[in-house]
Protein backbone atom coordinates (compact mmCIF):
# COMPACT_ATOMS: atom_id res chain seq x y z
CA UNK A 1 0.00 0.00 0.00
CA UNK A 2 2.83 2.38 0.85
CA UNK A 3 4.58 1.56 -2.41
CA UNK A 4 1.37 2.19 -4.37
CA UNK A 5 0.91 5.54 -2.60
CA UNK A 6 4.51 6.42 -3.38
CA UNK A 7 4.01 5.55 -7.06
CA UNK A 8 0.76 7.51 -7.18
CA UNK A 9 2.45 10.53 -5.58
CA UNK A 10 5.39 10.30 -7.98
CA UNK A 11 3.04 10.05 -10.97
CA UNK A 12 1.03 13.06 -9.80
CA UNK A 13 4.21 15.07 -9.25
CA UNK A 14 5.45 14.25 -12.73
CA UNK A 15 2.08 15.18 -14.22
CA UNK A 16 2.02 18.55 -12.39
CA UNK A 17 5.62 19.21 -13.41
CA UNK A 18 4.77 18.57 -17.08
CA UNK A 19 1.72 20.87 -16.88
CA UNK A 20 3.83 23.54 -15.20
CA UNK A 21 6.39 23.35 -18.01
CA UNK A 22 3.64 23.61 -20.64
CA UNK A 23 2.13 26.65 -18.91
CA UNK A 24 5.54 28.30 -18.67
CA UNK A 25 6.21 27.68 -22.37
CA UNK A 26 2.81 29.16 -23.32
CA UNK A 27 3.45 32.21 -21.14
CA UNK A 28 6.87 32.71 -22.72
CA UNK A 29 5.35 32.45 -26.21
CA UNK A 30 2.65 34.96 -25.33
CA UNK A 31 5.23 37.34 -23.89
CA UNK A 32 7.44 37.06 -26.98
CA UNK A 33 4.42 37.65 -29.24
CA UNK A 34 3.36 40.72 -27.23
CA UNK A 35 6.91 42.12 -27.38
CA UNK A 36 7.12 41.53 -31.15
CA UNK A 37 3.78 43.28 -31.70
CA UNK A 38 4.82 46.18 -29.49
CA UNK A 39 8.13 46.53 -31.34
CA UNK A 40 6.35 46.44 -34.70
CA UNK A 41 3.80 49.05 -33.70
CA UNK A 42 6.46 51.36 -32.25
CA UNK A 43 9.22 50.91 -34.83
CA UNK A 44 7.47 49.99 -38.07
CA UNK A 45 4.25 51.92 -37.61
CA UNK A 46 4.80 54.96 -35.43
CA UNK A 47 8.40 55.72 -36.38
CA UNK A 48 7.55 55.48 -40.08
CA UNK A 49 5.53 58.67 -39.62
CA UNK A 50 8.62 60.59 -38.47
CA UNK A 51 9.05 63.35 -41.06
CA UNK A 52 12.60 64.03 -39.90
CA UNK A 53 13.61 60.53 -41.00
CA UNK A 54 11.71 60.64 -44.27
CA UNK A 55 13.68 61.49 -47.39
CA UNK A 56 11.09 64.02 -48.58
CA UNK A 57 10.42 65.68 -45.18
CA UNK A 58 6.74 65.86 -46.09
CA UNK A 59 3.98 65.06 -43.67
CA UNK A 60 2.88 61.44 -43.87
CA UNK A 61 -0.79 60.54 -43.68
CA UNK A 62 -2.02 57.95 -41.22
CA UNK A 63 -3.37 55.98 -44.16
CA UNK A 64 0.12 55.81 -45.70
CA UNK A 65 1.61 54.73 -42.37
CA UNK A 66 -0.93 51.92 -42.08
CA UNK A 67 -0.44 50.80 -45.67
CA UNK A 68 3.32 50.55 -45.10
CA UNK A 69 2.73 48.61 -41.91
CA UNK A 70 0.41 46.22 -43.72
CA UNK A 71 3.03 45.62 -46.40
CA UNK A 72 5.78 45.07 -43.84
CA UNK A 73 3.79 42.74 -41.59
CA UNK A 74 4.10 39.68 -43.82
CA UNK A 75 7.88 40.00 -44.06
CA UNK A 76 8.39 40.97 -40.44
CA UNK A 77 6.36 38.06 -39.09
CA UNK A 78 7.26 35.41 -41.64
CA UNK A 79 6.92 32.07 -39.86
CA UNK A 80 4.97 33.65 -36.97
CA UNK A 81 1.35 33.36 -38.12
CA UNK A 82 -0.27 34.06 -34.74
CA UNK A 83 1.77 37.23 -34.25
CA UNK A 84 1.03 38.40 -37.77
CA UNK A 85 -2.66 37.68 -37.21
CA UNK A 86 -2.66 39.86 -34.08
CA UNK A 87 -1.03 42.71 -35.99
CA UNK A 88 -3.47 42.30 -38.89
CA UNK A 89 -6.42 42.39 -36.49
CA UNK A 90 -5.07 45.56 -34.86
CA UNK A 91 -4.53 47.18 -38.25
CA UNK A 92 -8.09 46.18 -39.18
CA UNK A 93 -9.39 47.84 -36.01
CA UNK A 94 -7.53 51.06 -36.83
CA UNK A 95 -8.75 51.09 -40.44
CA UNK A 96 -12.27 50.45 -39.19
CA UNK A 97 -12.15 53.41 -36.81
CA UNK A 98 -10.85 55.59 -39.64
CA UNK A 99 -13.69 54.37 -41.91
CA UNK A 100 -11.38 52.69 -44.44
CA UNK A 101 -13.68 49.72 -44.81
CA UNK A 102 -11.98 48.02 -47.75
CA UNK A 103 -8.63 48.02 -45.96
CA UNK A 104 -10.23 46.93 -42.69
CA UNK A 105 -11.96 44.06 -44.47
CA UNK A 106 -8.63 43.04 -46.05
CA UNK A 107 -6.80 42.98 -42.71
CA UNK A 108 -9.54 41.06 -40.91
CA UNK A 109 -9.68 38.52 -43.75
CA UNK A 110 -5.91 38.02 -43.50
CA UNK A 111 -6.09 37.66 -39.73
CA UNK A 112 -8.88 35.09 -40.01
CA UNK A 113 -6.99 33.13 -42.68
CA UNK A 114 -4.00 32.92 -40.34
CA UNK A 115 -5.98 32.14 -37.19
CA UNK A 116 -8.76 29.76 -38.21
CA UNK A 117 -6.58 26.74 -39.06
CA UNK A 118 -4.37 27.25 -35.99
CA UNK A 119 -6.50 28.13 -32.94
CA UNK A 120 -9.67 26.88 -31.29
CA UNK A 121 -12.97 28.63 -32.03
CA UNK A 122 -13.07 30.35 -28.62
CA UNK A 123 -9.61 31.93 -28.97
CA UNK A 124 -9.97 35.63 -27.99
CA UNK A 125 -7.90 36.85 -30.96
CA UNK A 126 -10.07 34.84 -33.38
CA UNK A 127 -13.28 36.09 -31.77
CA UNK A 128 -12.01 39.70 -31.99
CA UNK A 129 -11.09 39.23 -35.67
CA UNK A 130 -14.56 37.83 -36.36
CA UNK A 131 -16.21 40.81 -34.63
CA UNK A 132 -14.04 43.14 -36.70
CA UNK A 133 -14.94 41.31 -39.91
CA UNK A 134 -18.63 41.64 -39.01
CA UNK A 135 -18.19 45.37 -38.40
CA UNK A 136 -16.45 45.89 -41.73
CA UNK A 137 -19.29 43.99 -43.46
CA UNK A 138 -21.74 46.44 -41.87
CA UNK A 139 -19.60 49.29 -43.23
CA UNK A 140 -19.95 47.79 -46.71
CA UNK A 141 -23.74 47.59 -46.24
CA UNK A 142 -23.69 43.80 -46.37
CA UNK A 143 -26.11 43.01 -43.53
CA UNK A 144 -26.51 39.29 -44.27
CA UNK A 145 -22.76 38.75 -44.28
CA UNK A 146 -22.40 40.88 -41.14
CA UNK A 147 -25.03 38.82 -39.31
CA UNK A 148 -23.36 35.57 -40.35
CA UNK A 149 -19.96 36.79 -39.13
CA UNK A 150 -21.48 38.17 -35.95
CA UNK A 151 -23.16 34.82 -35.26
CA UNK A 152 -19.78 33.08 -35.60
CA UNK A 153 -18.14 35.51 -33.19
CA UNK A 154 -21.01 35.48 -30.72
CA UNK A 155 -21.27 31.69 -30.79
CA UNK A 156 -17.57 31.33 -30.03
CA UNK A 157 -17.88 33.91 -27.26
CA UNK A 158 -20.81 31.99 -25.76
CA UNK A 159 -23.39 34.66 -26.55
CA UNK A 160 -26.61 34.61 -28.55
CA UNK A 161 -26.24 36.79 -31.65
CA UNK A 162 -30.00 36.77 -32.32
CA UNK A 163 -30.59 38.61 -29.04
CA UNK A 164 -28.35 41.46 -30.21
CA UNK A 165 -30.11 41.77 -33.57
CA UNK A 166 -33.71 41.58 -32.34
Amino acid sequence: AAFASLLLGLGASMWFHARSNEARALAEQASARAQAINDFMNKDVLQSADVLRASTHKAVSMFDVLERASTRASRRFDGQPLTEASVRRQLGDIYLRMQYMQQADREFARALALLEPRVHAEDPELVAARYGAAQSAVGFFRPDEALRKLALAEGAAGRDASAATS
